[in-house]
C-alpha cells in the first residue's frame, strides 16, 4: 500500500488488514506510517512498514525485497501515493514542478508495478489498483471546462 500514511492509503490499509491482509505500508514519512500501523495492529492485523521516497526508482527495487519473509507474495498493490502542487496553471508550472508531478504520480505507480510484477507472475495471480486524485478531473491548468468523467456503463 503506498501513500499509506494518510487519506485513502491509510484507509484502505485498515481495510485490507481487516480483511485478513498482511499489510506492507510504504511512504515517505516514517511517522504517519507508524500511526497507520498502530491502528492495525491494534485491531489484531498483520502489518510490516517500508518507509522510502517511491519516487526513486532505487528505493522502490530494494522494497519489496526488504519484506520479511513471511511477506512472499503480493497479491495486491495499491498504488496511491501521489503529489500535489497547489499552482498547477501551465504560465507557472516551471520545469521543476512538472518534473515532481510526473515522478509523484506517475513514475512512482510505475517504478512500484514493476517491482511486484514479477512475483504476481511467478504465483500467477495479483491485483494492480491505482488511485487518482481529483485533479485530474477538474485540471486548473486551463481555461477550458473540466474534463468530463468517463461512464463506468461500459463494463455493465
Amino acid at each position: 500500500m503506498t501513500g499509506a500514511g494518510s487519506g485513502i492509503g491509510q484507509a484502505a490499509a485498515v481495510a485490507l488488514a481487516k480483511e485478513g491482509a498482511t499489510v506492507v505500508l510504504t511512504g515517505r514519512r516514517k511517522e504517519p506510517l507508524e500511526e497507520t500501523a498502530a491502528t492495525i495492529t491494534k485491531a489484531g492485523g498483520k502489518v510490516d512498514i517500508k518507509p522510502g521516497d517511491l519516487m526513486k526508482a532505487e528505493a522502490v527495487t530494494r522494497s519489496p525485497r526488504r519484506s520479511r519473509p513471511s511477506t512472499a507474495r503480493c497479491d495486491i498493490l495499491v498504488n496511491n501515493a501521489g503529489l500535489n502542487i497547489l499552482e498547477r496553471k501551465l504560465a507557472k508550472l516551471n520545469a521543476g514542478r512538472r518534473r515532481a508531478v510526473i515522478d509523484g504520480n506517475l513514475s512512482s505507480a510505475f517504478y512500484c508495478t514493476t517491482a511486484v510484477l514479477p512475483m504476481m507472475r511467478k504465483q500467477q495471480d495479483g491485483v494492480l489498483i491505482h488511485t487518482s486524485s481529483m485533479a485530474a478531473a477538474t485540471p486548473a491548468c486551463c481555461p477550458a471546462p473540466p474534463i468530463r468523467r468517463p461512464s463506468t456503463a461500459w463494463w455493465r
